[in-house]
């Protein structure tokens, strides 16, 4: 075997595992997202499993790749604004 198949097929590999993880990723933040109808989710699992990187890249940026949390829906924390900086500020920042 020619030392140049050596070296594709460590690509190859890399990239047959990443185009896996993403399209299962957003297979996973697809079925988790809600507002989403039946036909709509069949649609979005087929476009991400019949184009493999695109496919996924797609679903990430028009949905966000995020899927709601829990708390969410009940107006828990996940719907207070986020000041990160207002509250580092407070506890460095002595009286």
């Amino acid at each position: 075997m020619p030392l140049d198949h050596v070296f594709w097929l460590g690509g190859a590999v890399f990239g047959a595992v990443f185009a896996l993880l993403l399209a299962s990723g957003s297979l996973v933040s697809m079925l988790r997202s809600d507002g989403r109808g039946r036909r709509a989710r069949a649609a979005w699992a087929a476009v991400i499993v019949l184009l493999p990187v695109l496919g996924p890249v797609l679903w990430l940026a028009v949905a966000g790749g995020r899927a709601p949390s829990p708390e969410a829906a009940d107006g828990g924390p996940a719907d207070a604004p986020i000041t990160p900086g207002i509250q580092l500020m407070q506890s460095v920042v002595p009286d």
